[in-house]
């Protein structure tokens, strides 16, 4: 967190959307250009997503989701999202993954085909188009593919996202905590993320913020005359 408290973001800039938790934010653009956001795992519920429609009614919102009978409905009338029935995954292999059951009890356990995330951003948005904004709640799988980023070059075009890290030993995930710190470790290592703010619910959930510093459009687009490096 040392990085990110010298990253000195102005806080004018800095928004968080009003939701009591599991609130996400978001660094305004500094251009007025066209604007691209994408939800892995909808989870019944879109109120930050219509707090940033409203507030910047030019952004495109693109949604995945295992669960289409609730969530398709919400995504598209809500906020006229596109929306894509796909569990996600850091490869597309068969696997496991926690579902929000019709009672919103997380204890749903399935194994089904899984899309890796980037083939789903390079299918549905493009590989080399910039992502201003991801938001990641995928109830533990978020760990398979935080393995991958380092090393694929699509995330390298996300300027910033939000990741609900789930404790590994609260959920059925195939990481230990050893494994989970290793991954994070790599990730901020790699050097084109900042871990700018977290929070912690109920001692499991971790709700997290990141901001691309490397990639060049990103940085002009949201950081450049706001920080002090």
């Amino acid at each position: 967190m040392k990085c990110a408290n010298s990253l000195n973001i102005k806080l004018s800039k800095f928004i968080s959307t009003p939701k009591l938790y599991e609130n996400k934010h978001f660094i305004s653009p500094k251009i007025n250009d066209s604007c691209s956001i994408i939800t892995f795992g909808i989870g019944h519920e879109v109120e930050n997503e219509e707090f940033l429609k409203q507030n910047y009614p030019h952004c495109s919102f693109l949604g995945f989701d295992p669960d289409p009978i609730i969530n398709e409905p919400l995504f598209i009338q809500k906020i006229s999202g596109h929306f894509v029935k796909a569990a996600v995954g850091g490869k597309t292999e068969k696997g496991r993954i926690t579902r929000l059951d019709t009672t919103e009890v997380l204890n749903h356990y399935e194994k089904v085909q899984k899309i890796s995330a980037s083939s789903l951003i390079e299918m549905y948005h493009g590989k080399d188009r910039t992502i201003d904004l991801v938001n990641f709640d995928i109830e533990g799988t978020e760990f398979e593919v935080f393995e991958m980023m380092p090393d694929e070059r699509i995330y390298k075009q996300i300027c910033q996202f939000n990741v609900e890290f789930h404790h590994p030993e609260t959920i059925q995930s195939d990481y230990t905590v050893t494994e989970a710190i290793k991954i994070l470790r790599n990730l901020i290592l790699d050097g084109t993320f900042v871990w700018v703010k977290n929070d912690i619910l109920f001692e499991t959930f971790y709700p997290s913020f990141f901001i691309n510093v490397k990639n060049q459009y990103c940085f002009k687009k949201y950081l450049e005359g706001r920080i002090n490096l």
